[in-house]
């Protein structure tokens, strides 16, 4: 099969650098996905360096659980529960980092955060797509479905497992089971660690219960703690009882002894029996454990002082509890509290210090949940709530611009210029990785706030690198937020956030919906009266129509969208419609006129020098003229794919040309050429580690062999494409590899067999409720059936394809499957029911304009018996 690229037109909107409209209604944003972050955890990571001191029961008995030595080749889940602020995480990390330096855990250690005890939790979908990508799997392979996405996170599992690669995922702040059961893998010896305030029902978990320290241990991580700080500090090592007593003051809990040590290293003066007198019960600790009431006492006190001494810091704290997300980088810290960079890196420093604030990576800071919640109900000189609202809109300003900066790095054509904010592609595109759950939780935020022009454009600015990684949760939860906060904005950001939302909904496959999104943002803008955005939308519009079945709608949607650009002279906008309509003409049975598309297509990339637009321009018209079967020129244009990929060091793209041209080389009789080929395709998928390419290759590596009459050889390339798209969780190319093998079986008269491959083309089909598949699928059932002689069966076959290509709009395949089912029921003499079937497809070939077809219809109901 080659591989088509159709493109979908994001709005190409620009974002102002100040949005001016601070406020408004108040939008509910409750109910929608977080967006999940997944750290990697090794030797070289932040976590590696930060303190820790005492828990050696439960280190031992947590890194015996992780131990490959007692190993017992099942999936291992650990619980670890404590209060909040008794070091669960800090025990977790710990022993994870100690784990990656052991080499124990080859196939990676990772930290997902849960969040479960924040207003708005992250669920257990959301983590797979980020962690799959650091598990090495391309994003085009990472289903969208969160059912399937599950599918494949556990083949890939189990994949590692086969190989001897054992992973260890921390579900780090998990509220309860569901936020953790979908994420422990199906088999494969590989670890999860659990840290939850709760005791969670999970399945044959083993259970650690994290205490507050003891006396020995307490007083030792305050030592530690305050050595780190000031290593000439030896006020605590001088006076062991009131060291004792305040870590009895602390409640033996370790974020609270951390608090007071930087305490005392902020005041020298301060000895720990001082500090004991002045932490009085706190405020507001009604409901609280004891380590928790401790815990507040600490830090009520830090506060105090915070806002005694360094007010700037105090009033720095009080701002980042405004930040959305898990954590906030220096920059955004800067623009939250209106100071350079310097000079919020020197306050962050300083709230680190005193153990406010944690580094949670390069310019990267978090808040501890119980610092958070704290802090947000204390009031700081100048922090009133104008103030709040200003520093929350600068923040978003900051996403904002700088997001879409970003994004001109990802959407920019050749010779375009872009914004110097990032050195290139790669630089935005690492920013934009990094930033991606704040920015999703700032979307969220600027809608509940009221700030709907900034939930709007940082949306729209996103959009563009939501749909390059794949994140299609993300985006659609984005544009669900900006669509309902462009209910309190002018028609112009209605038009917009209603195509946003139609472009993530067919990214999701939901093309009805998709449908009536971009109708809802065409009437905007023909309202509005903007050329460019109508045009765009009637380009997706199209998109959609043609996914949904509705081919002639389709090919009129993409006309008008062509006939707007070529007015406009935006080019680009003009070659992406040429190719997407050139694909669907190719399905509806044109194919010369398929084939002139995708050459006006390439046309335009050739003549503004976009090799890589070129390339794909190759790709999809050597799929058409493969149809037609003019195979030599198929592979001069898949060459010249493979040319152009290759120009732009794009290898996926290369592999995947290489694997068409293969398939073109097998069409033309050019079997050594053809596998050839695919040996280099296999190669650079293998290099690569691009499992769904490699599993593309061998399907055509299958075919090649079939076309050079080696049966066995096709089918045993066939199974293996097969096997590799069920472990990959791809129910689409495992219903192809089944139909790829029913077509090999067919050839060699294996009938029996080929109607069983069909059927289960078929199942997976319906899996994927795609009517398309199925009645290609049933078509096939059919032949295969009459061809063994069971003509019953395989007259109810083709009635059923017939009627669901009839119910798509694909009035070729409908005539195709109608002859079908007419030389059916003619080889069981009912020549009536023949000649109505063939009177219906000869009625449907003219309709469409294939007069060959037509008449060769007309030579069967010629050839009739003359009294049926």
């Amino acid at each position: 099969m080659a591989g088509v690229v159709s493109g979908v037109l994001a709005q190409g909107e620009r974002v102002s650098v100040t949005i001016g409209d601070v406020g408004g209604g108040t939008a509910e944003s409750a109910g929608r996905p977080v967006a999940a972050q997944v750290r990697v955890l090794g030797p070289q990571a932040a976590e590696a360096a930060e303190l820790f001191s005492g828990r050696s029961a439960e280190v031992g008995r947590l890194l015996g659980w992780l131990d490959p030595a007692g190993a017992s080749g099942s999936v291992v889940v650990s619980a670890v529960a404590g209060m909040g602020g008794v070091g669960k995480t800090a025990l977790a990390r710990h022993c994870a980092v100690s784990a990656a330096r052991a080499g124990w855990f080859p196939g990676g250690v990772f930290l997902a955060d849960m969040r479960g005890y924040d207003a708005a939790p992250v669920a257990a979908a959301a983590v797979f797509s980020p962690l799959l990508r650091h598990l090495g799997v391309p994003a085009d392979q990472i289903p969208a479905d969160p059912g399937e996405a599950r599918v494949v996170y556990d083949q890939t599992l189990g994949g590692l497992a086969a190989r001897g690669m054992r992973v260890l995922l921390v579900v780090d702040n998990a509220c309860d089971g569901d936020q953790v059961a979908p994420l422990v893998p199906a088999r494969g010896g590989h670890v999860v660690v659990v840290t939850t305030r709760d005791t969670l029902d999970l399945v044959g978990a083993r259970h650690l219960a994290v205490d507050v320290l003891a006396e020995g241990p307490a007083t030792a991580l305050l030592t530690d703690a305050l050595s780190v700080l000031d290593p000439d500090d030896r006020r605590l090592t001088a006076d062991a009882s009131g060291t004792r007593a305040l870590a009895a003051a602390c409640g033996g809990l370790p974020l609270a002894l951390r608090v007071a040590a930087g305490l005392l290293a902020d005041e020298p003066e301060l000895t720990a029996g001082d500090l004991v007198a002045q932490l009085p019960e706190a405020p507001g600790a009604e409901g609280f454990t004891r380590g928790e009431m401790a815990v507040t006492a600490a830090l009520d006190r830090s506060w105090q002082r915070l806002a005694r001494l360094r007010p700037a810091q105090a009033r720095m704290l009080r701002l980042l509890c405004l930040a959305p997300g898990p954590d906030v980088s220096t920059d955004a810290a800067a623009a939250l509290a209106d100071v350079s960079v310097g000079a919020v890196r020197a306050l962050l420093r300083g709230l680190r210090q005193a153990h406010l604030v944690v580094a949670a990576g390069r310019d990267r800071w978090s808040l501890h949940d119980l610092v958070r919640a704290h802090t947000a109900t204390r009031e700081v000189l100048g922090v009133d709530r104008a103030e709040q609202r200003a520093a929350l809109h600068r923040l978003l300003n900051h996403y904002t611009n700088t997001t879409d900066r970003a994004a001109q790095h990802l959407r920019a054509l050749p010779g375009q210029p872009v914004p110097d904010r990032f050195t290139g592609r790669q630089e935005a595109l690492r920013w934009l990785d990094e930033e991606r759950p704040a920015l999703v939780a700032a979307v969220a935020l600027a809608t509940a706030e009221g700030n709907h022009a900034h939930a709007a454009w940082l949306a729209i600015a996103l959009s563009r690198y939501l749909q390059w990684r794949r994140y299609t949760a993300d985006w659609l939860t984005t544009a669900e937020h900006a669509r309902a906060s462009a209910a309190h904005l002018p028609p112009h950001h209605q038009a917009a956030t209603a195509a946003l939302h139609g472009n993530a909904l067919h990214q999701l496959g939901r093309y009805g919906e998709a449908v009536s999104a971009h109708r809802q943002a065409l009437r905007r803008y023909r309202d509005v009266g903007d050329r460019y955005g109508e045009a765009t939308v009637l380009a997706n519009l199209g998109l959609s129509l043609s996914a949904e079945g509705r081919l002639d709608d389709a090919i009129d949607a993409h006309h008008q969208a062509l006939a707007l650009y070529r007015a406009m002279g935006n080019w680009h906008g003009e070659a992406m419609v040429w190719t997407n309509l050139g694909t669907t003409l190719q399905r509806i049975g044109r194919a010369e006129e398929a084939i002139l598309a995708h050459r006006r297509s390439g046309d335009l990339h050739r003549e503004r020098g976009d090799s890589l637009g070129e390339a794909i321009v190759w790709t999809n018209l050597g799929a058409a003229l493969q149809v037609i079967r003019r195979y030599d020129d198929a592979v001069a244009a898949h060459g010249r794919a493979a040319e152009r990929f290759g120009e732009v060091d794009d290898q996926h793209g290369e592999a995947m040309a290489l694997t068409n041209l293969g398939l073109a080389l097998a069409g033309a009789g050019r079997v050594d050429e053809a596998l050839a080929a695919y040996r280099r395709a296999l190669d650079l998928h293998r290099d690569l580690d691009d499992r769904h390419g490699h599993a593309m290759a061998l399907t055509n590596l299958g075919i090649a062999l079939h076309r050079a009459d080696r049966p066995d050889g096709a089918v045993a390339a066939h199974h293996a494409a097969r096997r590799r798209f069920r472990e990959l969780g791809d129910r689409q190319g495992e219903a192809m590899a089944w139909n790829n093998l029913g077509a090999t079986l067919r050839a060699d008269r294996r009938f029996d067999e080929a109607a069983v491959a069909y059927q289960h083309a078929l199942a997976r089909h319906r899996d994927l409720a795609n009517p398309e598949g199925q009645a290609k699928a049933l078509n096939n059932v059919g032949t295969a059936l009459r061809r063994d002689g069971r003509f019953d069966p395989a007259i109810t076959a083709f009635g059923q394809a017939a009627e669901l290509y009839r119910g798509t709009g694909d009035t070729n395949r409908e005539c195709k499957a109608l002859t079908n089912l007419g030389a059916a029921l003619h080889r069981t003499q009912r020549y009536s029911q023949a000649r109505d079937c063939w009177t219906r497809a000869y009625d449907g070939y003219r309709a469409i304009g294939d007069t060959t077809s037509a008449n060769r219809i007309a030579g069967l109901l010629k050839a009739l018996p003359a009294d049926t």
